[in-house]
């Protein structure tokens, strides 16, 4: 409607969202929605499946018509449910929420033609270097899109075991070659751990050039994506072509820096570039996973020490080894044993994503823990809701139902969803807010924990207060949480923000 005939309808109910906030994690199609809610279910969703070719159009007027019926049938029992579960403010955020959501979308980026040709370039470059990787350790050249290849050189030249992941790959008689299935490879074979990442590297690369920097763009020159507003269990936005199929995901463009093994990672972002006299921003949550961590555990000294802005990954890595000392990479490896600590990850999984031994791994755990038994009661408390209710809550109110077996694998999902969740959704309040109070910027990209835009250089002064005020969301526990909100800026382009420092004013009495 807006592309068309310029306006957009203002949508009252939306069942997609309502069905995000009720069952986060189940399946969201009026195809399934019908077969959980109504009176009268018998599957009408394949009829019109190529409906750009449909010439009956007596048959394209009878499926829409059924859409509709099924759509207000859902509607009205969803709402019932809604107010029965005490989940209608929930909703009624996330609908909000959707609309922001929608302004951003139809914003659009700006991709810079220069810069994206010579990023082309780069990414070729980058392609070549993992293939070279991966061909010398096969001993002859494989195509890495190939499913099939990829899958023999895993599961038969390496002799790796096969993963199970959700995911059934395209051959029944191949093993899994996804990210979930490489990850989890990394894990049991860190001796391949080389060769596994260039596998990895080589896909997500791979997928940047049609995915982005050859993706469609509008007739106005700007690159317009899907964004979607519920899009994960977790909140998360999630983005693709738009229903024009234009634009691509903006989620996955990669930013400066080295990947995980030492490899250079091309700043595709640098493509994105903010209009003529504007200034590129990029606010992001500073430690928001520990932040949350630290205030369900109610942990006096993770939260002293967050509010003091000390550096938190050096005091845990004393905490965990046991040392004065903290060396750069200790620093890096205490950063992700307790990440995987906090949300459930037993001593097993935290040995082989840090190099260290099963029996160092456990020492390691135990001091933590130790240190930190507010985290362990979190654990014992979260499992014991999961137990007696199937369900985990975060601190906004929103729920997560689980239906399967309850037992460890459980837990951390559970861990995960409230960490994850209550992130998101911070991070999507402050997008709401910008859009709100802020009114010369403009949101386009929001990210798990982050937002950037654009504003008006020569306002600079007069909108970074402002951007300032709309990050500090009250997270509503006992003890309020506000997570910190960094913030960088180019007039370059968003791959070239460098961080600074919010204004003095920032700090003032902002009401």
């Amino acid at each position: 409607f807006k592309d068309n005939f310029g306006f957009t309808p203002q949508v009252n109910f939306d069942t997609y969202i309502a069905q995000s906030v009720l069952y986060p994690g189940a399946k969201r199609t009026l195809g399934y929605l019908s077969s959980m809610y109504c009176d009268w279910h018998c599957y009408w969703k394949d009829d019109a499946r190529d409906w750009n070719n449909l010439k009956d159009f007596k048959g394209l007027f009878t499926y829409n018509c059924r859409d509709t019926c099924a759509t207000f049938e859902i509607a009205q029992i969803q709402k019932k449910e809604l107010r029965k579960e005490g989940l209608m403010n929930q909703f009624l955020d996330r609908m909000k929420y959707g609309k922001h959501v929608f302004n951003m979308m139809w914003r659009g980026v700006i991709r810079d033609p220069t810069r994206t040709k010579k990023m082309i370039g780069e990414i070729k470059e980058a392609l070549d270097e993992r293939k070279e990787i991966v061909s010398t350790k096969v001993g002859h050249e494989i195509n890495i899109k190939s499913p099939k290849q990829v899958s023999d050189f895993l599961y038969k030249d390496l002799g790796c075991k096969k993963p199970k992941v959700k995911k059934d790959p395209v051959d029944k008689d191949a093993g899994p070659t996804g990210k979930e299935a490489i990850t989890q490879l990394e894990l049991w074979y860190p001796e391949h751990e080389n060769v596994l990442t260039a596998i990895a590297e080589y896909k997500t690369l791979s997928s940047l050039v049609n995915g982005f920097l050859k993706a469609k763009l509008d007739s106005d020159k700007k690159l317009r994506s899907f964004w979607g507003a519920t899009g994960t269990e977790t909140f998360r936005l999630t983005s693709k072509k738009n229903a024009f199929d234009r634009g691509g995901n903006l989620l996955n463009l990669t930013g400066s820096g080295m990947s995980h093994a030492g490899r250079k990672v091309p700043n595709v972002r640098k493509c994105i570039i903010p209009p003529e006299g504007h200034t590129f921003f990029d606010m992001d949550l500073v430690g928001a996973d520990l932040q949350v961590v630290a205030w369900e555990a109610n942990d006096a000294d993770l939260k002293e020490k967050l509010r003091a802005g000390i550096d938190l990954h050096i005091e845990n890595a004393k905490d965990i080894f046991g040392v004065s000392v903290i060396t750069e990479e200790l620093r890096k490896i205490g950063k992700v044993f307790v990440h995987l600590s906090n949300y459930g990850g037993k001593a097993r999984i935290c040995a082989s994503s840090c190099g260290l031994t099963i029996h160092e791994a456990e020492k390691a755990q135990a001091r933590w823990f130790q240190a930190h038994p507010g985290i362990k009661k979190w654990h014992e408390e979260t499992f014991a809701s999961l137990q007696r209710t199937r369900s985990v809550s975060n601190k906004f109110g929103f729920r997560r139902l689980f239906f399967e077996r309850i037992d460890n694998t459980m837990l951390k999902e559970s861990l995960g969803w409230i960490g994850q969740s209550t992130v998101a959704i911070v991070a999507s309040k402050i997008h709401m807010m910008i859009d709100e109070i802020v009114l010369k910027a403009e949101t386009l990209v929001q990210m798990y924990d982050s937002v950037a835009g654009t504003y008006p250089t020569e306002l600079e002064n007069e909108i970074l207060p402002k951007l300032y005020k709309a990050s500090q969301i009250v997270v509503p526990y006992e003890d309020p949480l506000i997570i910190p909100m960094g913030l960088k800026t180019s007039t370059e382009s968003w791959g070239d923000v460098k961080k600074r420092a919010w204004p003095d004013i920032c700090n003032e009495n902002l009401s």
